[in-house]
Parts: structure tokens; C-alpha cells; sequence
């Protein structure tokens, strides 16, 4: 359905996923889940930005504070220039940063247009993203991008350990 193509997100199982990172710590996406709720709001436009390239987006470019037309984030991915807005709320949100992401995107020249929360979208929200050809990425997606990032950093640290295997060998 055309709905399901543009509101990304996936159920929670509440399963508590956690992954070994090269210096021994654990990394556990839940945690690091519920630590976004706290950050303002450009610390979590940074915070996006870092997590979306353990999802292989290239080029990453955070906009400046102000004046950014919509747009917080400017990134690559598979030959698809996104823009992305930003959202870190209490509550659901409503029309206002889809309208802004969707006017955004012809501004920066990109074929792409998302708004990433740590929250959920209202109806009239899903309903204009779906209209207009925004991807809404909520809290749930935000998990399974954090997953994304476990399971890079689990093969960054058995990557790691071979080569150390590799190096005692020798």
C-alpha cells in the first residue's frame, strides 16, 4: 500500500537487543533509545546524522542552525540525495515539518524527502506525508536503525579481533 511505503515503522517486540563494541563495552539500542528523549534539539539533529551512516548514507551534511529551509540534514543514499528534517517531541507530530521537508527538498536539489522523530505522526500527518511523498520515520524506525548500528559495530569488532588473530600467528 501506498501508506506502508511512507511511514516507516516496525513493530516493537520488545525484545532487548545488545552488542559488543570493539573496547569490550556493551551497546544497547533501547538505552541509547530512551538517552535521545533528553537531548535538544540540535543535538539530536547531529545524533541522526550519525546514526543514518551505519545505514550507508554517504555524504552527510548537517545544515546550519538557522535558516536551514526545512532541512536538517543533507545525505546520500544508493544515488538518492535525501533531505531530512529533524524532529526530537514530547508529543505526535502534526503537518508543520512535513510541509517544511517538502519545501526543503526542492530547495537543496533532492529527490528525497523524510522526518525523523523520536516520537510518533498524528493521522492528518500520515495523511499529508502520504500525499505528498514524505517518508516518516518515528521512534519505532529509529530503533531498527539503532539495531543497524549494533549489528555494524559487532562486525567492526569480530573484523577486529580476526585481525588480531591474524597478527598473533604471524
Amino acid at each position: 500500500s501506498k501508506q506502508a511505503a511512507h511511514y516507516t515503522s516496525v513493530s516493537n517486540r520488545n525484545t532487548v537487543r545488545s552488542y559488543k563494541k570493539v573496547d569490550g563495552e556493551e551497546f544497547i539500542p533501547q538505552h541509547e533509545l530512551c538517552m535521545i528523549d533528553y537531548m535538544d534539539g540540535r543535538d539530536f539533529e547531529f545524533w541522526c546524522a550519525e546514526l543514518i551512516t551505519y545505514s550507508g548514507f554517504t555524504n552527510v551534511l548537517v545544515t546550519p542552525s538557522s535558516n536551514d529551509q526545512g532541512v536538517d540534514i543533507v545525505a546520500w543514499y544508493k544515488n538518492e540525495k535525501y533531505a531530512i528534517q529533524c524532529k526530537r517531541f514530547a508529543s505526535k507530530l502534526g503537518n508543520t515539518p512535513i510541509q517544511e521537508v517538502y519545501t526543503g527538498k526542492t530547495f537543496y536539489s533532492c529527490s528525497k524527502a523524510v522526518v525523523m522523530t523520536n516520537n510518533y505522526f498524528t493521522r492528518g500527518a500520515v495523511q499529508l506525508a502520504r500525499s505528498s511523498d514524505v517518508y516518516l520515520w518515528d521512534r519505532n524506525k529509529i530503533l531498527q536503525l539503532l539495531n543497524k548500528k549494533g549489528e555494524y559495530l559487532y562486525r567492526q569488532t569480530k573484523q577486529l579481533k580476526k585481525e588480531q588473530a591474524i597478527h598473533r600467528i604471524e
